[in-house]
């Protein structure tokens, strides 16, 4: 059987090369192994923002992942920043702002994995809290979002909405990993809300309108292959991608 080509959003990392500094594209492994476990071929794309080039790179894949990361400029959905922001991506923000209304002129499967799902929100209208210690009204009285456990641990649970795609993997509860200071504000129009944690916060979205678009808060690609949910969310990707 033909595996899938998965296209994966890079992440953006400065080193010194030649004693010059210099930003390049990484993939953390979990997400590579987890594709691959699921019968997909990950491919990283460059940063390369320019429509030319990535609609020839969509043309490539059968899907797509939106990974995690840097957090996101606040000026895509129209804020300044504040000053607890973290540090961002300017040129990661640019690509992925272009590619993804270029993957949905296709239809073709979608998945987001934490800042993954937060940029998607934006990008398609919705909005963030740019740092909950700071913004939250509900802090200090929120869950731990940013554990300090490795992550193939749990930290939290999620209550997940009947009738989904995610409770289809999942069932109506999981315990899930948990690496944010942001989070979905104002959901995207178009967008739904699949799963919330028991503070309220939002951890999974979609949209019903889409062949296949399915967020996530959390890091589903650091708890495979030890957790079966984690699995079923990707094999479901993968065989969207077939």
């Amino acid at each position: 059987m033909k595996r899938p080509v998965i296209g994966i959003t890079p992440n953006y990392a400065v080193m010194d090369y030649m004693g010059v500094s210099q930003g390049y594209p990484y993939t953390p492994r979990g997400y590579a192994g987890s594709i691959l476990r699921a019968g997909g071929i990950p491919l990283t794309f460059p940063f390369a923002p320019d429509e030319d080039i990535l609609r020839q790179l969509i043309g490539l894949c059968d899907g797509f992942l939106f990974t995690g990361g840097q957090d996101v400029d606040p000026a895509i959905y129209g804020e300044m920043p504040w000053d607890k922001i973290g540090a961002t991506a300017p040129l990661r923000d640019i690509q992925e702002k272009m590619l993804l209304p270029l993957i949905m002129e296709t239809g073709k499967p979608v998945i987001g994995h934490c800042r993954g799902m937060q940029m998607i929100n934006c990008v398609l209208g919705g909005s963030l809290y740019q740092d909950l210690p700071t913004q939250h009204p509900s802090f200090p009285n929120l869950l731990n979002h940013s554990q300090s456990e490795k992550a193939v641990f749990p930290t939290h649970r999620v209550d997940i909405r009947e009738g989904t795609l995610l409770a289809s993997c999942y069932g109506l509860t999981a315990e899930v990993n948990s690496f944010h200071h942001q989070a979905v504000r104002t959901v995207a129009p178009g967008l739904s809300v699949t799963a919330t944690a028991p503070d309220g916060m939002i951890e999974g979205l979609e949209m019903k309108d889409y062949p296949y678009l399915q967020l996530v808060q959390w890091h589903p690609e650091e708890m495979t292959p030890q957790h079966e949910g984690a699995n079923r969310w990707f094999a479901a990707f993968i065989d969207a991608c077939r």
